[in-house]
């Protein structure tokens, strides 16, 4: 786990990292609830994650989380399953659903351990899940707008001054909702004046 590399067919170097994390998780299995299971799992995860290996280190911490919820390791496994899905989140033009889990399991560690939380400026976190989702929401909206889809992109600037208004997404958003909506109404006059029958005018 440490980067120690094996050798194949005498003399081919090869990563030795699930080699480490097989021997880690037969401990863990041998050992049920000993200190040194916790520890062979936990160093599991932190090793992911130090490989920038996040989605697997989630699904490490998930495991702990599982095992023993609660204590001590409990505490460590929902902070690490929120760590590693606000690092696995790779910006506004991805999928958003890790860092809105990320702020799920921080949200929920903040409820469990508030003096813990606070120490670890946890509630902070929170704020920067808010404003990374709210960046997601106005990329989408911006978007929307370009491509002259008025309606969807009026939507999703809507949801940013519902749920994020003091994000800074939210700075001018109801100037883009305005402009959004001249361009909708110049539109539907447009499309008014195309289907407007003289013929029928005299009929």
């Amino acid at each position: 786990l440490g980067g120690h590399k094996r050798k194949v067919l005498g003399f081919v170097k090869l990563s030795a990292y699930e080699d480490g994390s097989e021997i880690m998780n037969k401990i863990a299995d041998k050992t049920g609830d000993a200190p040194i299971a916790k520890g062979a799992l936990k160093t599991v995860a932190l090793s992911r994650e130090k490989r920038a290996a996040y989605d697997e280190a989630y699904q490490a911490w998930a495991v702990v989380a599982d095992k023993w919820p609660t204590g001590q390791i409990g505490a460590e496994a929902l902070l690490g399953m929120a760590r590693s899905l606000e690092l696995d989140y790779k910006g506004p033009k991805f999928d958003s659903k890790p860092i809105e889990s990320s702020k799920t399991y921080y949200s929920e560690y903040a409820k469990r351990f508030p003096d813990k939380a606070s120490d670890l400026q946890v509630p902070g976190k929170i704020e920067q899940m808010d404003e990374k989702l709210a960046e997601k929401e106005l990329t989408v909206a911006d978007y929307y707008a370009r491509t002259d889809s008025y309606q969807a992109a009026n939507i999703y600037y809507q949801t940013i001054l519902d749920n994020f208004p003091q994000s800074r997404a939210a700075e001018g958003v109801e100037e883009k909702m305005k402009e959004v909506k001249l361009k909708m109404e110049k539109m539907a006059q447009a499309s008014g004046k195309k289907k407007f029958n003289w013929k029928g005018l005299f009929l």
